[in-house]
């Protein structure tokens, strides 16, 4: 069977009030609708499917209360080679016309979060003038608390038809398989971790084990080059609470705040990883570095073109005007 002929023979999900509200806040456009592979119907079922899902999320629900009332426009597009990315100013998410609803649903859970992150905690102008270290530390931290919340959106929707599915789908890149695999295993330890913040936590502390860090590191250089390449000046610095800022999960409230070590410690030991900015490398002992070397062979493995991968890079979809994508 045909990826389009899989697609449209999904069916429709029934609508609840909650999925409706939910389907008022998003705006489905399709970008190659006229010469393109797919219909456009199919990607609106299939990107139904997926929202009929996460209307089941209480985590999800909250964030859609939460950023705004404004609809999203969201923009299928055959040649992005992401699942997805997201201009939250603009409020316009780009998918991946070739992504199935299972994928389409840690994808929506990842970017709406960016999303609330910026309507909530800052704007992306204050972003874009931090200077260098203080930007990809704090776009950093924006990236482990999307993967946290996405494994917590994913826990949430377990009990649906597609949910097993969604999960499986997000553990496919190794990269983020460890972060999903954090947060099980605190679950199955301590089944109220799923509800008091714990579980986030713990695959939050994961993200910074990974070599995600690397990855994105290098993409967010790529995007900080394009912002001071078109004049926008490097003037502010992270307030020194700006890792206590980030913990805003609305279960368990601020969950950084109940590690107080890792509150006050994650910003500031990401600035001084030797990995993260260059330089020399420490000696082992209790401050391991946050990121082993040794972790890259698997990312080079297969990037030896662009070691950047697809997911970590700025991207300017088809259609899309002006500045690339940051690397979401």
């Amino acid at each position: 069977m045909s990826r389009h002929s899989a697609r449209a023979a999904r069916k429709v999900p029934p609508v609840s009030s909650k999925l409706n509200r939910l389907a008022k806040q998003f705006h489905v456009e399709y970008e190659d609708e006229d010469y393109g592979e797919y219909e456009h119907e199919d990607l609106a079922n299939g990107f139904h499917a997926a929202l009929h899902a996460l209307s089941e999320s209480p985590t999800f629900t909250h964030m859609m209360r939460e950023v705004g009332r404004k609809p999203f426009k969201v923009i299928f597009d055959d040649t992005m080679e992401e699942y997805g990315a997201i201009e939250p100013d603009e409020r316009v998410i780009y998918l991946s016309s070739h992504a199935k609803p299972e994928q389409l649903i840690s994808t929506l859970a990842h970017e709406i979060r960016h999303a609330y992150q910026y309507a909530t905690i800052m704007g992306t102008d204050r972003v874009d003038r931090l200077k260098r270290r203080d930007f990809t530390v704090w776009n950093m931290l924006l990236e482990a608390d999307a993967a946290s919340s996405e494994a917590q959106v994913l826990a949430e929707i377990q009990h649906t038809e597609i949910g097993p599915d969604a999960r499986e789908a997000a553990k496919e890149l190794p990269y983020y398989r460890t972060v999903h695999t954090a947060f099980e295993r605190t679950v199955e330890r301590d089944p109220a971790s799923l509800k008091d913040g714990t579980a986030q936590l713990a695959a939050f502390k994961r993200y910074f084990r990974t070599n995600l860090v690397s990855i994105y590191k290098e993409g967010f250089a790529e995007y900080y080059k394009e912002l001071r390449d078109e004049g926008i000046p490097a003037d502010r610095n992270i307030p020194n609470t700006a890792a206590k800022q980030l913990g805003w999960h609305h279960s368990g409230g601020n969950y950084l705040d109940k590690d107080k070590v890792l509150s006050k410690r994650t910003g500031d030991s990401l600035r001084r990883n030797p990995i993260f900015f260059g330089g020399k490398k420490r000696k082992p002992g209790r401050n391991q570095r946050l990121v082993d070397p040794r972790r890259m062979a698997l990312l080079m493995r297969n990037e030896n073109d662009n070691p950047i991968p697809a997911f970590a890079r700025p991207i300017r979809p088809k259609g899309h005007e002006g500045r690339s994508l940051r690397p979401f």
